[in-house]
């Protein structure tokens, strides 16, 4: 008799992680089949990813053991690449005009030019006439 395949949850629950470490984890180890949209498990699959993690963990402490050896650090930095405070607006050092302004210009410039050659008298009159009110 053959089992019924695990869901993400409870092919996480049987691994003893959340689901969302083992979409993670799904994506370095891709032991599963798709049904429609939904990803499913059996019980050879879990233990494929099983032994894709103890793998991934002796590498890492075959690599850790090495670079010891070795004499290297590969302790993350301690310096943080998040800004400490609020950024400053930049300004611009020089009086030169920028693109932004030219454009800005040119633009209130082409609408002054159209709202010139709308208001030029015509040589006809307008032929709109007003009715008395009842």
């Amino acid at each position: 008799m053959t089992q019924a395949p695990y869901s993400m949850a409870g092919a996480a629950a049987r691994l003893g992680v959340s689901r969302r470490q083992l979409q993670t984890i799904i994506k370095r180890h891709p032991h599963y089949y798709a049904n429609g949209n939904r990803k499913l498990f059996t019980e050879g699959d879990i233990g494929a990813i099983m032994k894709g993690l103890r793998d991934e963990a002796r590498v890492a402490a075959a690599r850790k053991a090495a670079d010891a050896r070795a004499g290297k650090d590969r302790s993350p930095c301690r310096s943080s690449s998040r800004t400490q405070g609020r950024a400053k607006p930049r300004s611009t050092p020089s009086g030169e005009r920028t693109v932004v302004s030219m454009s800005t210009e040119a633009r209130k410039l082409a609408a002054e030019i159209r709202r010139k050659s709308s208001s030029t008298g015509s040589a006809t009159r307008s032929t709109v006439h007003s009715f008395p009110g009842k």
